[in-house]
C-alpha cells in the first residue's frame, strides 16, 4: 500500500523562533548567502524542528548486503533533525547549521562546499551541495559506510577515488601536499551518493510511512 507525502506542518516539532535573515551575523550570514533558495525558503517557514520517526521517510540507492550478497536493492532512512540557524545564546535542538559547517571543515568530514542540512535515524547526514556545478543537489552521507552490509557498495567508490591519486599514502601523510584537498574531497564524496539536483525534489520524493492514528 502506498503511503502519503509528509505533512511538513504537522511533522515538523520545536523549531526555534521565526528565522529573519537580515539579523544574521558572521559565519550564520556568510552560510545564508551561499545557500539554493530552495532551502531559504524551507528555513523561513521551518527554522530547523525535530521529526517523529516515520513522519519524513526517503529511499537511498544503497543496496543491502549479507555475506556479500545483495539481498536488497536500496534502503531507506527517516529524517529526525532538521539543523538550523540558532538564535544567538540557543542551545537546544535543533543544531546550528553553521556551527556543524565549522567542526564539519575542521575535521575534513564532507567534501568542500557540501554542508549538513539534517540528522537522519542512526546518525546518517542529509546533504547540500553549495558548490557552482551542483548548487542545491541533495545528497546522503551513509553513517553505516563501513560496516558489512554495505561494505560492497561502497568498497569499490573510495578505491576508485584512491586509484586517481597514485600517491595517495604521501597526500595522506602530508597536510600541506598540494593535491591533498583535491583528494579528500574526492574521497569524501565516493562516500555520498546523490538522491536529486534540488530539495524541492528530494522533499517530492519523500513519504509518511507512520500510520495514521
Amino acid at each position: 500500500m502506498s503511503t502519503p507525502p509528509p505533512d511538513l506542518q504537522s511533522a515538523i516539532t520545536r523549531s526555534h523562533a521565526a528565522l529573519r535573515p537580515d539579523e544574521l551575523r558572521g559565519d550564520q550570514a556568510s552560510l545564508w548567502s551561499i545557500l539554493p533558495a530552495s532551502y531559504r525558503e524551507l528555513l523561513c517557514r521551518f527554522n530547523g524542528g525535530l521529526v517523529e520517526e516515520g513522519q519524513i521517510c526517503f529511499d537511498t540507492p544503497i543496496p543491502r548486503f549479507k555475506e556479500g550478497r545483495r539481498v536488497q536493492d536500496h534502503q531507506n532512512d527517516c529524517v529526525v533533525e532538521l539543523f538550523a540557524f540558532q538564535p544567538p545564546g540557543e542551545t537546544r535542538k535543533p543544531s546550528d547549521l553553521a556551527k556543524l559547517k565549522d567542526e564539519h571543515d575542521a575535521s575534513d568530514f564532507l567534501p568542500s562546499g557540501v554542508i549538513a542540512i539534517a540528522e537522519c535515524l542512526g546518525s546518517s547526514l542529509l546533504c547540500l551541495s553549495t558548490r557552482p556545478q551542483d548548487h542545491g543537489a541533495i545528497y546522503y552521507w551513509d553513517y553505516y559506510w563501513k560496516y558489512p552490509w554495505c561494505r560492497p557498495f561502497f568498497d569499490p567508490r573510495i578505491d576508485a577515488a584512491e586509484r586517481a591519486f597514485p600517491d595517495i599514502a604521501a597526500i595522506r601523510a602530508d597536510p600541506l601536499h598540494p593535491r591533498r584537498r583535491e583528494a579528500l574531497d574526492a574521497l569524501n564524496f565516493a562516500t555520498l551518493v546523490r538522491l536529486a539536483d534540488d530539495l524541492a525534489d528530494w522533499l517530492a520524493m519523500c513519504r509518511c510511512s507512520k500510520a495514521a492514528t
